[in-house]
């Protein structure tokens, strides 16, 4: 499979866009600033993306400009350099499609740990806690499997309980099983309750 760098570079040149124009369209749509410098070495594999989620991020910019190429009228290249008056209409048209692909929830089950602290993950026989529930808890729309969670915890002597509240978050962020946040399959289990610890984000 080819380099994030590689399909960068070639998204950008079948839409005839520079690096500097993409740089520019691009920044309103990203949570953190990748300057034209950084994207530069990005399509010329010097350095790669921080994170997955900003490879993501800029790869769905693609994709809609892939888009918006693809559907405008009448059937004619679009100008990427024209940055000013495109970003508008590039930054609701992804917007949407991601409302559409990756809908919101406003309300989900977390599981509260104390009175600051909620769970993120698990990490062998670690609880990751974190305070911002909103962004980086472990999020459930299934009560059920959130209070299996619960239960789970409750085996490891560890104090939790479910609670419902107001975050949005999309569908991708959501928990679907245990396992994806680090529980292990419970016929794998072998309860050592005083071996359990709760440790922070690192």
């Amino acid at each position: 499979m080819a380099s994030p760098g590689i399909r960068l570079r070639a998204g950008l040149q079948n839409l005839n866009c520079s690096v500097a124009a993409f740089s520019a369209l691009a920044a309103p749509l990203t949570r953190k600033k990748i300057s034209q410098q950084l994207m530069n070495q990005i399509v010329n594999g010097q350095r790669e993306f921080d994170t997955e989620q900003d490879a993501q991020t800029i790869f769905r910019v693609l994709d809609t400009m892939a888009h918006l190429q693809e559907t405008v009228t009448p059937r004619v290249p679009i100008d990427w350099s024209n940055a000013l008056e495109l970003k508008d209409t590039l930054t609701q048209t992804f917007k949407n499609r991601l409302n559409e692909e990756d809908p919101i929830t406003t309300r989900c089950w977390y599981i509260r740990l104390s009175l600051l602290k909620f769970l993120q993950r698990m990490r062998g026989n670690v609880v990751v806690d974190t305070p911002n529930y909103h962004n980086e808890g472990a999020a459930f729309t299934d009560q059920s499997l959130a209070e299996e969670c619960v239960r789970r915890l409750h085996a490891l002597n560890v104090s939790a309980r479910t609670e419902l509240l107001t975050a949005p978050r999309r569908k991708s962020t959501i928990t679907v099983s245990l396992e994806e946040i680090g529980f292990k399959p419970e016929s794998a289990v072998v309860l050592e309750p005083d071996s359990v610890a709760v440790q922070g984000p690192v």
